[in-house]
């Protein structure tokens, strides 16, 4: 239930004029939703009834009347959301799961799957005084994605793909209340134009091809990944370091799964066939894969081969991967 942020910064980072003050301008946001036992306890299940933010119940922050920098995660075991400001002002998406985007992606809505992270900067240069709400748009989820209303294959509580509905469930409500306060001194007050310089593969590099079926579910069973739980013992995939190659994600199953790789960064190729908004257009380690979708991406094996060590690529939904939607791949030198 406990959850942690790690913040990696490096001089590319470091060169640009970006909020990094921790804590008055650059705000860590752990998001997760809880439900509670009579003494305080966490109720483990899949989907919570109270928002919780860093740890805190009904979480409010003060920022200052400048351009502010959050950097969200979805820890939460299984709830998607479709982060928003209350008054629908655009978002400036900075960041992705594993680093800058190119340039800054302005965007009213956010969808944010378990495991994901995303970095965005916010202008509140006019608001001293004011207050204004981080939310979650869940009316707006498609059909399939946990934390959605209205019966769409996330509910039934049957521990495997179901989870019984809560209060939260294709609703639209706050996570973050934000007080804004006077500006800072050396306060950072314009969004860049331009970010990072990033180096993509193109699929003519790439030498291997491996696809991933998600399938099971059915009739309380568990979900799998090509038809097989992890065991621990068993190696489902070898990969040859410095190889690249892409990957085929393909949702058979009635709900949508967060695939989520170790060790390295991935860029997404397309959506059934379709090229990725601009908002998933950065260093990635976790994809949301919808029902009846397949999702490809492109990554490079470098830096580390261990012929006995694997790396684990799993459902970043804890129930999933809990019973088995993992697997285990090995990088192995030429």
């Amino acid at each position: 239930g406990a959850s942690g942020m790690i913040i990696v910064r490096d001089e590319e980072e470091a060169a640009l004029a970006l909020p990094r003050t921790y804590g008055t301008d650059d705000i860590p946001l752990i998001i997760q939703d809880r439900s509670f036992q009579a003494d305080g306890a966490f109720e483990i299940g899949p989907l919570g009834e109270k928002m919780v933010v860093n740890g805190v119940l009904e979480p409010w922050v003060s920022l200052p009347a400048q351009v502010v920098r959050l950097r969200a995660l979805n820890a939460s075991n299984q709830r998607t959301y479709v982060l928003g400001m209350s008054d629908n002002r655009p978002m400036q998406l900075i960041g992705t799961d594993l680093g800058l985007l190119e340039a800054p992606v302005g965007a009213t809505r956010l969808q944010l799957a378990p495991g994901e992270r995303f970095e965005i900067l916010l202008d509140l240069g006019a608001d001293e005084g004011g207050t204004l709400s981080l939310m979650s748009y869940a009316s707006e989820l498609e059909m399939g994605i946990s934390g959605a209303g209205g019966g769409n294959g996330t509910g039934g509580g049957n521990g495997h793909g179901g989870a019984a509905a809560t209060v939260l469930d294709g609703a639209d409500f706050q996570i973050l209340e934000i007080q804004v306060g006077a500006a800072t001194e050396n306060a950072v007050t314009t969004i860049p134009t331009s970010l990072v310089a990033l180096s993509r593969w193109t699929e003519e590099e790439a030498t291997v091809t491996r696809r991933m079926v998600f399938d099971g579910g059915e009739q309380g069973d568990p979900f799998t990944i090509n038809g097989v739980a992890m065991d621990p013992e068993f190696i489902n995939e070898t990969v040859t370091l410095d190889t690249v190659e892409i990957w085929e994600l393909e949702n058979t199953t009635m709900m949508a799964h967060p695939f989520h790789i170790h060790d390295v960064h991935f860029f997404i190729l397309d959506r059934n066939g379709v090229p990725p908004a601009a908002t998933e257009a950065g260093p990635k380690d976790v994809v949301l894969v919808k029902r009846d979708e397949t999702v490809r991406f492109i990554t490079q094996f470098r830096d580390h081969a261990d012929p006995e060590v694997p790396y684990m690529y799993h459902c970043h939904i804890l129930p999933h991967e809990d019973e088995g939607m993992m697997g285990q791949f090995l990088v192995v030198a030429p």
